[in-house]
């Protein structure tokens, strides 16, 4: 017949210490089962952006280019005289009539062969967006650039003849040569002038507003 072998104060409380070690491991591991979900959950991909809805684009010539300007450089060169540089780097987008999905913050223009070209523009933030390219002659665009040049060029040479009237021998018919050919260049800067402005390319949305 087995004795019962005495607890002593030492034993119970060993016994105790051991216990309360046990019962902290199996909570603890409860702890981490119950983590690992919620981990794994707080580590996987990110939610898909939405997608950004197609802006539908129409003109009124063909081979109309709408571009996104990729890259702007603006600055001064270090040298002697310094100048100031200013450079944009443009990518085809789509060829009018198209329907793509354009970054709202972008910027954009119109282009394109026999097209003059547009003014940049950004997108207004409302969907669905409808843009209308009332395009301008290229042709009419750079005549009225080059006459506005050739104009310019006429007028300052012609105050040149006229200011160097005083020292000519016949400082009368300098005078009144140098002011013709100065009113020539401005007739022509003006003409030029019209010609430019008036025969770019116009953006505008379906409710009329120009970009």
């Amino acid at each position: 017949m087995d004795r019962a072998v005495p607890v002593t104060p030492a034993v119970a409380r060993m016994t105790h210490e051991i216990a309360r070690t046990r019962g902290i491991r199996h909570v603890l591991a409860l702890l981490v089962t119950l983590a690992a979900p919620a981990r794994a959950l707080a580590d996987g991909p990110p939610p898909a952006a939405a997608a950004t809805p197609p802006v539908s684009i129409d003109s009124t010539r063909p081979f109309t280019v709408i571009e996104h300007r990729a890259n702007e450089v603006r600055g001064w060169n270090v040298t002697f005289p310094p100048t100031y540089v200013h450079t944009d780097q443009w990518e085809p987008v789509c060829v009018a009539p198209c329907s793509v999905p354009l970054d709202p913050n972008g910027v954009y223009r119109v282009g394109g062969g026999g097209v003059a070209p547009s003014g940049p523009f950004v997108l207004p933030h409302v969907a669905p967006l409808r843009l209308h390219v009332r395009a301008g002659s290229g042709f009419w665009h750079d005549a009225g650039v080059d006459t506005f040049v050739a104009g310019l060029a006429t007028a300052i040479a012609g105050g040149v003849v006229w200011g160097s009237a005083p020292s000519q021998m016949d400082a009368h018919s300098t005078a009144v040569a140098g002011a013709a050919i100065a009113g020539a260049g401005l007739a022509l800067l003006a003409i030029g002038a019209v010609v430019w402005l008036t025969s770019g390319s116009v953006v505008t949305t379906d409710d009329g507003r120009a970009l």
